[in-house]
């Protein structure tokens, strides 16, 4: 019996299992704060209503779509925005997806009508990434732009570079808290 090919198999497949495990492991405790950061600059240098990055769902005054769904707009419905856990599915409903249909509101200063190419350089500016522009529904192109958790998207009619609709949206991690201490 050759023990060197069986030891060289085990430690390959506890490489292999360590590696997937450490790919499916905790959230970066300092990503969650830089996008907490980032959520603070986007609401202090954005105009959205009523709506706010991260913001904690409270009370009574969002609207249910059933027990797990809940999203709030602005007055004029212009502006709509989606809760959900953040950071952890254990951790209370935030509000982590929003979108700009109509209306004077704004995102750092870009408004429905800009053109990409000016939002963009914005963006950059302010340190997100460029991501591949994809076609998300016959028409209809989006530019993705990302940091930290937040992702924020320009959605235009393909072939224009005039923007129609904003989306921002905050990778949610569904995945338990890892210091929360469980009961058995």
């Amino acid at each position: 019996m050759k023990i060197k090919p069986i030891i060289y198999a085990v430690v390959s497949l506890l490489v292999i299992v360590g590696l997937v495990a450490y790919g499916y492991g905790e959230i970066s405790l300092k990503k969650v704060e830089k996008t907490l950061e980032e959520a603070k600059e986007i609401n202090s240098n954005s105009y959205l209503g009523n709506i706010q990055v991260l913001l904690e769902e409270q009370g009574d005054r969002h609207y249910h779509i059933d027990d797990l769904s809940t999203f709030d707009m602005t007055h004029d419905e212009y502006v709509i925005g989606y809760f959900s856990c953040y950071p952890y599915k254990t951790d209370s409903k935030r509000m982590t997806m929003i979108g700009i249909k109509g209306g004077d509101y704004h995102l750092f200063g870009i408004k429905l009508g800009d053109k990409i190419d000016n939002a963009a350089d914005i963006l950059k500016q302010k340190g997100y990434k460029k991501k591949k522009t994809t076609v998300i529904r016959e028409g209809i192109s989006a530019e993705r732009f990302k940091k930290h958790d937040i992702t924020i998207e320009f959605h235009t009619e393909v072939g224009s570079y005039t923007i129609s609709e904003i989306w921002l949206t905050i990778d949610t991690h569904m995945r338990t808290n890892p210091f929360v201490q469980r009961k058995l």
